[in-house]
C-alpha cells in the first residue's frame, strides 16, 4: 500500500504541473543479492511550458514557483516524512559515506536521462550532495523536504521545505475551488483518480460545509494515517 504522505505530496506536485514517479529503489547488487541502497519518496520532472488550461490556467501553488528556475525543466526529489520523525535521507547528510551517496545519487541522475555522459552525471550528483541544487543546460534539480511538522536537519542543509499543511491549505482555498473561483461549475468530474485523492478532494469541497482549518486539518490527518473526528 502506498505510503498517504506520499500520494499527496505526488498528487501536489501532480497539480502543480509535474509528471512524477514515487517510490524510486537505488538497486545496490552485492555478493549475489540485489538490496535496497536508497529510496526517493517522490520524483517530480516538470517541463519549461507546461501548463493546464480549461478555460482559464490552472493556478498554481507560487510556495512551489519560486523555487523553481524560470523557463528551465524543473526536477524535484520529494524526502518525505509523514510522521513524527523528520530525519533526512543518508544522501542529504555530510557525516554520512560521501562515495556511496554520491553513487546513489549518480543512480538518480542516470535514471532521469537528462544527460549521457558520465562525467557530467557525476557533477550534478557532486552538486546535489554538496548545494542540494544542480543546474545544467537549463535544466534544475532540487530536493525539497514535505513533512508533517519541520526538519532542523532540512534547515541544517539548506533544503527547502513543504509542509503538509501548505499543501492541504493550497488544496483547500485555492485548487478545489478554482472552477468555482472561476464561475465556470462548482466542481470538475475526476471518477478515474484513486480512492486516496479523491477523499482528499471531498474534504477539500467548497460547496460542503465546515471551516477551511478543520478542512486543512483532516487532509493532513489523513494524510499522516489520523482520522479527525
Amino acid at each position: 500500500m502506498s505510503n498517504p504522505s506520499e500520494t499527496l505530496v505526488r498528487w501536489y506536485l501532480r497539480f502543480n504541473g509535474y509528471l512524477t514517479v514515487q517510490n524510486l529503489v537505488v538497486h545496490e547488487p552485492t555478493a549475489g543479492v540485489v538490496p535496497q541502497g536508497a529510496e526517493f519518496d517522490v520524483v517530480g520532472v516538470r517541463f519549461p511550458y507546461s501548463r493546464e488550461v480549461a478555460d482559464f490556467q490552472f493556478p498554481r501553488d507560487p510556495d512551489l514557483v519560486c523555487l523553481e528556475k524560470p523557463g528551465a525543466t524543473n526536477v524535484v526529489i520529494a524526502d518525505v516524512k509523514g510522521g513524527r520523525g523528520t530525519a533526512l535521507s543518508d544522501v542529504w547528510l555530510p557525516d554520512t559515506d560521501d562515495a556511496l551517496q554520491l553513487a546513489r545519487l549518480a543512480y538518480l541522475v542516470r535514471w532521469l536521462g537528462f544527460w549521457e555522459r558520465e562525467a557530467v552525471i557525476s557533477d550534478v550528483a557532486k552538486d546535489l550532495r554538496q548545494r542540494r541544487v544542480a543546474e545544467h543546460q537549463n535544466i534544475t534539480i532540487r530536493p525539497i523536504y514535505f513533512g508533517a511538522r519541520p526538519s532542523r536537519q532540512a534547515e541544517s542543509v539548506a533544503m527547502p521545505q513543504v509542509l503538509l499543511s501548505h499543501i492541504a491549505e493550497w488544496i483547500v482555498t485555492t485548487r478545489a475551488s478554482c472552477w468555482r473561483d472561476q464561475d465556470v461549475a462548482k466542481r470538475s468530474c475526476h471518477d478515474q483518480w484513486d480512492s486516496f485523492i479523491k477523499d482528499i478532494w471531498n474534504l477539500a469541497d467548497p460547496d460542503l460545509p465546515g471551516s477551511v482549518e478543520h478542512k486543512i486539518a483532516s487532509i493532513v490527518a489523513l494524510a499522516i494515517g489520523r482520522v479527525l473526528p
